[in-house]
């Protein structure tokens, strides 16, 4: 009997813990998301507190180097997620640079941050690039990020210069084209339902974030309102990531046979 305990023990780690809507998680996701909530909401505290700066900036980024801790210690159940844990783990590094824990010399800090956020999105999209054919309600759903990424760029641009007039475009095309990836898995039958949610949500979240961000990098502000918005940056990151944890985690995220259906047909000569 003891040999069958493993097995009984996976089995009950599978089994959905309650249902939502029509959403079920598993008891491994509820622990990652009770634990993934309970650490949000130590840093938002740690925040507003506010805690000593010094410190504050490794509370700040250990809690995305534990998202990505926990998300490359359990394997995800299919390939295409290791692209999602890959993610992750750039975007860690990324946010080590934005604290300012790591530091590089002739003030590339923050481009380095950029930069490591880009491939990180860049990651993204590659794991959300997949299934059917794009057709023309594909593309048109392309037009409300387009709006959002224009508008963005519209308002900071008076106050960009140097290199950042041409990384803060390019960034904001990364970011654009992720999230419309990341909607359309809830149209390109590859991914399961939950699954597709959890990633078009998780990449909006991010949005979010990103635009709050560049806001306070390149027009901050008043300073009344600057913790609130610390807050809001941490607060929809951390969900964000969080959001594709539970993706990563999922033990069927994709449909049986959905890539293959999805390939284009070879001709085969007679």
């Amino acid at each position: 009997s003891s040999d069958r305990e493993p097995i009984m023990n996976a089995t009950a780690t599978l089994r959905p813990s309650f249902t939502v809507h029509g959403h079920t998680l598993t008891r491994l996701q509820v622990g990652f998301l009770a634990g993934g909530l309970v650490a949000v909401a130590i840093v938002c505290l740690a925040i507003a507190a506010p805690l000593d700066e010094s410190a504050l900036r490794w509370v700040k980024s250990g809690s995305a180097v534990l998202l990505f801790v926990a998300a490359f210690a359990r394997r995800p159940a299919h390939r295409l997620l290791g692209w999602v844990v890959a993610a992750l783990g750039v975007s860690a590094l990324g946010d080590l640079f934005m604290t300012g824990i790591l530091v590089l010399p002739a003030g590339l800090t923050k481009l380095a941050g950029m930069g490591c956020f880009l491939v990180a999105y860049a990651l993204l999209t590659v794991a959300f690039w997949h299934g059917r054919r794009l057709r023309g309600p594909d593309v048109a759903w392309l037009a409300p990020y387009l709006v959002a990424g224009g508008a963005l760029i519209a308002v900071l641009w008076p106050h960009l210069g140097g290199v950042m007039a041409v990384a803060v475009p390019v960034f904001t095309a990364g970011i654009v084209t992720m999230a419309w990836a990341a909607a359309l898995t809830t149209r390109r039958g590859v991914y399961t339902h939950d699954v597709a949610v959890w990633f078009a949500a998780a990449a909006a979240i991010l949005v979010a974030s990103d635009a709050a961000v560049a806001f306070v990098m390149f027009d901050p502000p008043p300073a009344a309102a600057s913790v609130s918005v610390d807050v809001w940056i941490r607060l929809t990151y951390l969900v964000g990531w969080l959001l594709l944890l539970l993706a990563v985690v999922d033990p069927r995220p994709v449909h049986p046979g959905a890539l293959d259906a999805a390939a284009p047909r070879r001709q085969v000569a007679a």
